[in-house]
């Protein structure tokens, strides 16, 4: 049976390396995954709800800075407030299962690009004011 890796995503058939995640294990094609899945799986642990709270404070400033009318400054450094937390916290799965879909290195990457996008544009509108 072919199974696909939850880190890298690669198809393999040997499922005897098991991936602990918080409530059950993960087939994963190498040890140098297994450590990758775990390693990630501790950090979403311990700072999923940083990164939660970092994009919902900038949420929340921007709203209320946009329903008092108070001007543009403050949503740009949300914005890159977002764009950071995105970029330092690359968690935002809520179910692990989800990574069989698209694997742990593919959220990490498109989370970090998102980031980087929202700080660059942040600060270039920043710049521009």
């Amino acid at each position: 049976m072919m199974h696909k890796c939850v880190y890298c995503g690669k198809k393999f058939e040997d499922d005897s390396i098991k991936a602990r995640g918080l409530t059950r294990e993960f087939a994963v094609c190498s040890e140098t995954c297994k450590e990758g899945t775990e390693r990630y799986v501790r950090m979403d642990k311990k700072y999923k709800l940083h990164m939660y709270l970092a994009i919902f404070v900038a949420a929340i400033s921007i709203l209320l800075n946009l329903v008092l009318g108070k001007g543009m400054m403050l949503i740009y450094c949300m914005q890159v407030l977002a764009g950071v937390a995105f970029l330092i916290f690359p968690y935002p799965i809520s179910s692990f299962e989800s990574f069989y879909s698209c694997p742990i290195k593919a959220v990490v990457w498109v989370c970090r690009i998102i980031g980087m996008f929202f700080i660059l544009f942040g600060i270039y509108l920043i710049a521009v004011a």
